[in-house]
């Protein structure tokens, strides 16, 4: 009901928006090039520029966030299902963490806002459908009160059904996602005052399946993958992740040197795992009592839940001298974090200070340098250098161990540790090498660990003693060979790396040495050259690793030997077409799939099986 509630009201405000404002020569007056955004981020540290919408083809067809990183992540081979990148990341916080980070990507975060400036009403629409019961609809509104004010709010569903296990009903959903937020922009008509603010809403709720079930100790490929026809280990076993963030910046201009700014941030995350004993049995193989394997509390339910809250204020002075950048600041953040299992509600307040430092030679030539410094020694440091031939990076940070990393109680899992915290260096660059319709990136990143927590075969945290070094070298490819007098032409895109790790006794990290990820494409126009096209074929491919396992019960993917993942590679056909504003795509997902074929992106998690998209994106500006 919910679903065709939302396809009736976005077909009404489509009809509804057909009127666009025209002048006397009936071309309309607004249109792609009278909308701009804004970042937060450039602001802060006065690089503001305005930014064009997005109005191209390009990766239209890869709408998921699994496929729109070019598959840089393990998930459970569903849409909207838990992520964890593959290449490691650092993370953004120094001081206390949740730990529960499994859903991160699918939660916006303040640095992706856009802010808009549109002169007229601008209206987003990205409706996307596809086989197996997948969508995803992003409705996007934002309008100019005035000259110097801008509000806005965005609407995100994302629904996926099961693609293992047979369906208990019709759309037996794996995933329901909503997220909600709304923002503004305001400045003086001087400049010498701004503010921006969002506040949102996510609610994030997945049916975890446990991944196939078999009984089977070398079991064929035909038994691993029969998608809805496969018996599954986990039956009616539910996770909920539940976000909210007020977020607000302002800054003062009392000159050019000198500028008062403000930032902060009131975040709330409440995490549950739901699951109970109802008895049910496939071939003797109970769901509940045999996918657990110890009970603390109740051998019949299991009931988890954390709370995690943190109110952060920071207040800093910046400005520009010369070519140069300044910025220098004091923060202030509060956690609260709270097990139901666990008496461990203590306010912890966090004090940093840090600054930027920046030196711009001329647009294409800049380096600088960031710090920020918590109390209790943990730090990040970040240096960089950008230039027409080359960019280059070094960071070094120390960072705390998360809260579930530390300690734990609940049904089937206990811990308490002291960890050490965890000091990482990384120094990536590449460079950027032109020929005509030619684009070569030759790019290498390195990167040691020391004190890195991870979980263990049986889901628990450990601290490896060892210094691990990673590496990876790549080399990114654009290419494009023009076919007519109108530039219209096949292009060839390819990221290709090779990752090595050394010093890893714990065999902690794990990674596939090979990964590539190409298009290859036709871009042109059709019909007098009224309609744009890209058509092509995606193509993926990763060498064999043990990847890693997941436990639903505490989200987090955890070491196993068992299963290797097979060294696969997949082929996506798409075809994206654009008409005016509107833009439309078609894609065939896993055209090389056999019957009773397919790959584990997770151990026992099928990646997605051959089925159709289809997207619609239309854009209004009045």
């Amino acid at each position: 009901m919910r679903n065709k509630f939302l396809v009736l009201f976005i077909t009404f405000i489509s009809s509804q928006a057909f009127s666009q404002v025209v002048d006397d020569s009936t071309k309309l007056v607004y249109g792609p090039n009278t909308t701009k955004f804004y970042l937060e981020e450039e602001i802060k540290y006065n690089q503001v520029k305005p930014h064009d919408i997005d109005t191209g083809l390009f990766d239209m067809e890869n709408y998921s966030l699994f496929d729109f990183s070019h598959r840089k992540y393990q998930d459970l081979g569903v849409n909207g299902t838990a992520l964890f990148p593959i290449w490691y990341e650092t993370p953004d916080i120094v001081g206390v963490r949740s730990g529960y980070n499994a859903y991160d990507p699918f939660f916006k975060d303040p640095s992706q806002f856009k802010y808009f400036d549109t002169k007229s009403p601008y209206m987003d629409i990205n409706v996307n459908f596809g086989g197996i019961g997948r969508s995803l609809v992003d409705f996007e509104f934002s309008r100019n009160v005035n000259a110097n004010w801008n509000v806005g709010f965005d609407i995100t569903r994302l629904e996926s059904d099961k693609q293992i296990g047979p369906a208990q009903s019709q759309g037996d959903k794996n995933v329901i996602s909503t997220a909600f937020d709304i923002y503004s922009y305001f400045r003086t008509k001087d400049n010498n005052y701004l503010i921006i603010g969002h506040i949102q809403r996510f609610s994030h709720q997945v049916e975890e399946t446990g991944g196939v079930y078999t009984d089977v100790e070398e079991p064929s490929q035909a038994d691993l993958f029969q998608y809805e026809d496969s018996p599954i280990q986990l039956d009616g076993a539910q996770n909920q992740d539940k976000r909210s963030n007020v977020h607000l910046y302002q800054q003062f201009k009392l000159g050019k040197v000198l500028q008062l700014y403000h930032q902060s941030d009131y975040v709330t995350q409440k995490n549950f795992y739901f699951d109970t004993n109802n008895g049910s049995s496939i071939g003797g193989y109970d769901a509940y009592t045999q996918y657990y394997d110890r009970f603390y509390l109740d051998a019949d339910t299991t009931n988890e839940a954390n709370f995690f809250r943190t109110f952060t204020n920071e207040v800093g002075i910046k400005g520009d001298i010369q070519k140069g950048f300044y910025s220098g600041y004091i923060k202030r953040r509060d956690v609260l974090n709270e097990f139901r299992y666990l008496q461990d509600d203590e306010v912890e307040g966090e004090i940093y200070v840090g600054g930027t430092l920046r030196y711009d030679i001329n647009e294409n030539n800049t380096f600088g340098g960031k710090l920020d410094f918590l109390q209790t020694g943990d730090f990040d440091f970040q240096g960089n250098i950008t230039n027409k031939l080359f960019e280059a990076k070094y960071q070094i940070t120390q960072y705390q161990p998360s809260v579930l990393n530390q300690r734990y109680f609940g049904n089937h899992h206990f811990w308490n540790e002291n960890f050490n915290s965890t000091l990482t260096n990384v120094l990536e660059g590449h460079l950027n090498l032109k020929y005509k319709k030619i684009k070569v990136q030759p790019n290498a990143s390195f990167r040691t660990l020391d004190n890195y927590v991870y979980y263990d075969t049986n889901s628990e945290p450990q601290q490896s003693s060892n210094s691990i070094i990673l590496a990876t070298y790549g080399l990114n490819l654009t290419a494009k060979i023009p076919t007519n007098q109108h530039k219209d032409g096949i292009v060839l895109t390819n990221e290709l790396r090779y990752s090595t790790k050394e010093n890893d006794g714990d065999n902690a990290i794990r990674l596939p040495k090979i990964y590539n990820y190409g298009k290859v494409y036709w871009e042109g126009h059709i019909f007098k050259r009224t309609m744009e096209i890209k058509f092509g074929v995606n193509l993926y491919y990763r060498s064999s690793y043990f990847g890693l396992d997941y436990n639903p019960v505490i989200q987090q993917f955890f070491l196993q030997d068992d299963r290797e993942l097979n060294n696969y590679f997949v082929a996506d056909v798409f075809f994206n077409f654009k008409v005016d504003t509107m833009r439309v795509f078609f894609k065939l997902n896993h055209l090389n799939q056999r019957n009773n074929d397919g790959y584990f992106v997770t151990p026992f998690y099928p990646g997605q099986q051959q089925v159709i998209d289809l997207g619609i994106r239309w854009q209004f500006y009045d």
